[in-house]
């Protein structure tokens, strides 16, 4: 039977067709359901739990729904994995994990941007049910300085796109001022290019990135990633400081500020290349 002919078949025909066996439903893999390409199962042979894409994404999205977000991320099709084998070896060598980001979302039936503010809006309950909020705004001692920030409301600080970002920190980032944690990325991203990988341009996440991996990796492995540190963004407050994203323990995600030359013991640097 010809595709052309099979658009044509009616539902309750198809349905017979296939009672008769003259008519075979074909299912494709989990990331080629949602336009992901053939390296998305060696990314997941190699990553194991460390690989998030499209499945990772709706489950965040049912975990959601369940506790009563009328939320579906919008995923036309996944873009192709922009790494080589070599790429995804490293990455698992140096505790990187590959992420499916998404750049919009519909909410109770509306389209709109992935920003800080309305991602964050979806875990006033944790999803997992362990934690009272997965992020800390939401508690009564919070200062949510940051609601009306431009960063945080603004659309474009995240898009439909894949990433392979260090789980935590960089241990020699720690400590230092931005400037010569930029350093440090600088060095990162030499040491890897002479092991064989393709792709370091290393960047920092902006705080909308952030707090979408920490977030997406807790609900799908029940890990709470920058327990003990924040990641340093390029994002600047109104006031002129540069966001930092981290300390996820039992009191949620925090979002937080410090000033370029400044320096901090738990503030680092996460890359995303």
């Amino acid at each position: 039977m010809s595709g052309e002919e099979v658009l044509r078949i009616k539902p309750q025909e198809a349905a017979s067709l296939i009672a008769e066996g003259r008519m075979q439903v074909v299912t494709a893999a989990p990331e080629q359901r949602s336009g992901g390409d053939q390296l998305a199962e060696r990314a997941r042979e190699i990553l194991g739990k460390d690989f998030l894409g499209i499945d990772a994404v709706r489950n965040l999205e049912a975990k959601l729904n369940g506790v009563g977000q009328n939320i579906e991320f919008v995923v036309p099709e996944a873009p192709p994995i922009p790494y080589t084998d070599k790429d995804l070896e490293l990455a698992r060598q140096n505790g990187e994990m590959l992420i499916l980001r998404v750049g919009s979302m519909q909410k109770d039936g509306r389209e709109n941007p992935v920003t800080l503010i309305n991602f964050r809006e979806l875990f006033r309950a944790d999803p997992l049910g362990r934690i009272d909020t997965p992020f800390y705004s939401f508690r009564p001692e919070a200062n949510d300085w940051y609601k009306d920030e431009d960063f945080a409301t603004r659309a474009g600080e995240i898009q439909l796109s894949w990433a392979l970002v260090t789980k935590e920190v960089l241990a020699e980032s720690k400590g230092k001022n931005h400037e010569k944690q930029t350093e440090v990325m600088k060095k990162h991203a030499n040491e890897l290019k002479k092991k064989g990988a393709s792709n370091t341009d290393f960047r920092r996440r902006t705080p909308t990135e952030a707090a979408w991996d920490t977030l997406l990796y807790y609900v799908n492995n029940e890990e709470q990633l920058l327990s003990g540190t924040y990641d340093w963004t390029n994002t600047r407050s109104s006031d002129g400081d540069l966001v930092d994203v981290g300390g996820f323990d039992s009191g949620g995600v925090s979002v937080d500020r410090w000033f370029p030359d400044g320096s901090h013991g738990i503030l680092g640097v996460c890359l995303s290349r």
